[in-house]
């Protein structure tokens, strides 16, 4: 939101905006353009180091893959299993993050 120019907010104050149109019409589109590329590589930073925190005990795919393949003698299968629901979560949230970078920057493509 610092990443905003200040002349943003001076305009808007110029025509006699409320702080809180400032915030929703001016300020906020602008650094959810900004905002949205970061924060979705640390979503998906955090998925992929999901299955490191598993050696802990924590329970999610990885380990219950491990178990589940532990139980029937079906490791490939588990495994695979699970790198493909985190392939499938990690495409997802770049679909998502694509969707809002277009969402967002439609302001910033040059007119056709």
């Amino acid at each position: 939101i610092i990443g905003v120019a200040a002349g943003q907010r001076e305009a808007a104050l110029a025509l006699a905006l409320r702080p809180s149109q400032i915030f929703w019409r001016v300020t906020l589109p602008q650094a959810m353009r900004t905002i949205i590329p970061p924060t979705t590589n640390q979503f998906i930073s955090m998925l992929k180091d999901s299955s490191l925190i598993s050696v802990m005990g924590v329970w999610e795919v990885m380990f219950l893959a491990q178990s589940y393949g532990r139980s029937s003698y079906r490791y490939i299968e588990m495994l695979t299993t699970a790198a493909v629901l985190y392939w499938i979560m990690s495409i997802g949230l770049e679909l998502l993050q694509s969707r809002l970078e277009k969402h967002y920057g439609k302001a910033y493509q040059a007119r056709k």
